[in-house]
């Protein structure tokens, strides 16, 4: 249950129609994984460690730097030549002491990310490289763990949601690993904030899928602030797809 100074951190939640305690108390009670702790995995940890998400695992094996502070909110120049895992734990146990936090400072395998699939109950990829995004939806696909995925460049930004339910599409069935090279924010560039629209977004979905109020369909949410334009699409399911096809049957 809920100490008093948890039930006046949580009030605002709480009073929420459909939300309520016991939303409160199922977030307590999760698993979250946030893999990356840059422009994206900041808001991501942030928010969900300011509502209550009882357990995180945070994943990242990079140092803080200064070309990261335009955008990385949760990190700040003390911190610079720090690795990213200390100075988001810190951060986030300053935000908020009743929820349980771990860490790990490195590239994870194929075998981290199963185990970490097998033993959460929601995965955030918040990484910046395809490699790593494949591996990780394999191994969500596998476990039939939830998979919310983010990426932004320049003023455009997605947040995809894989629910790995029965006849839903995964990562692969909207991306074909076909090994070719990818753009990144440091050489195109990123605007600051899109990130953290991004990010926010994350948070937002991951929270409703926690709470259990999510569209058990897997979707796709595209954001163009250029244009400040919104659109949201049904992910379609390849039945022909390398990854899910044996499995989400």
């Amino acid at each position: 249950m809920f100490t008093e100074a948890e039930l006046r951190l949580y009030s605002r939640h709480i009073a929420m129609s459909g939300f309520d305690i016991d939303g409160q108390q199922k977030l307590k009670s999760s698993k979250v994984v946030i893999l990356g702790l840059g422009g994206l995995g900041s808001p991501v940890a942030l928010y969900l460690a300011a509502s209550g998400v009882g357990n995180l695992t945070l994943i990242d094996h990079d140092e803080v730097s200064l070309s990261n502070l335009q955008r990385q909110i949760l990190h700040d120049q003390n911190y610079i030549t720090k690795t990213k895992t200390e100075s988001a734990k810190q951060k986030l146990k300053a935000q908020n002491p009743y929820i349980n936090i771990d860490t790990i400072n490195k590239r994870v395998t194929k075998a981290d990310m199963n185990h970490l699939a097998q033993s959460h109950d929601l995965v955030i990829d918040c990484s910046d490289n395809f490699e790593t995004r494949f591996d990780l939806n394999k191994a969500c696909v596998e476990y039939r763990t939830a998979l919310i995925s983010g990426a932004a460049i320049r003023w455009q930004g997605q947040v995809a949601i894989y629910n790995h339910s029965q006849n839903a599409a995964c990562y692969h069935c909207l991306f074909e690993q076909d090994g070719t090279t990818q753009d990144n924010c440091w050489e195109q560039g990123v605007l600051s904030p899109l990130v953290g629209v991004i990010g926010s977004l994350q948070a937002v979905e991951a929270i409703k899928y926690l709470i259990g109020i999510a569209d058990m369909k897997s979707y796709l949410i595209q954001y163009n602030a250029r244009n400040a334009q919104f659109t949201k699409i049904k992910a379609p399911k390849d039945k022909n797809c390398q990854v899910c096809s044996a499995v989400n049957t």
